[in-house]
């Protein structure tokens, strides 16, 4: 029989959510079973030593390369903190206290308005990938919150990220793990607004 939370050892009480996904996004969401698992993953999160790719479906508001990198600072916003910013030169990055923030871009399917792209941010601040995205002048499709003023209309029904894959080494075992979330069906079909298929998977991590 399984014991109530209320009598199992503190290292066995289920722990919270080891990361986060921001609102509107859909994918993988990792938790540990126990605290030491939880501080296992958290430390890999906070040590970079795990990669992530996302599927984010950019607005072709100009020609994407292959791939690209963004690496602008964030910082969170002056007047909104509910919102991050990518201060808009060093002093004002160091008034802001910005920290240093680096996404891989590459562009996995193309249509004539918007293009699929792995996104493999490997800092961790908050709305990394939607304000890079908008930073390199192509925001995410159905991001009414950086880079509305582009969007189509009638808008998106959801924003198109989806955080796929994962690849973290397991807390007890510490043998890799390669995590994956499929495309859900409303991703799909905001894909086929656009003329994507989303056949094409990340191969980054």
């Amino acid at each position: 029989s399984q014991l109530p939370s209320s009598q199992l050892p503190s290292s066995q009480l289920p722990s919270s959510q080891v990361h986060r996904l921001d609102h509107g996004t859909s994918g993988l969401l990792l938790f540990g079973k126990t605290r030491p698992a939880a501080a296992s993953l958290a430390a890999q999160f906070r040590e970079r030593t795990l990669s992530k790719a996302y599927l984010a479906t950019l607005l072709a508001t100009h020609p994407l390369p292959d791939s690209f990198v963004v690496d602008a600072p964030i910082a969170g916003h002056p007047q909104d903190r509910l919102r991050s910013y990518v201060p808009a030169d060093a002093a004002e990055a160091e008034a802001l206290r910005a920290q240093e923030a680096l996404t891989r871009f590459r562009v996995l399917e193309r249509a004539d308005r918007a293009a699929l792209c792995e996104a493999s941010p490997v800092s961790g601040r908050m709305h990394q990938i939607r304000l890079h995205a908008e930073h390199s002048g192509c925001p995410i499709a159905g991001d009414t919150q950086y880079g509305a003023g582009a969007q189509p209309h009638p808008p998106c029904a959801r924003l198109l990220l989806h955080a796929h894959t994962l690849r973290v080494r397991h807390p007890a075992s510490d043998e890799p793990l390669r995590l994956v979330a499929p495309l859900p069906a409303d991703y799909r079909e905001g894909l086929e607004r656009f003329g994507l298929s989303g056949a094409a998977q990340p191969l980054g991590v």
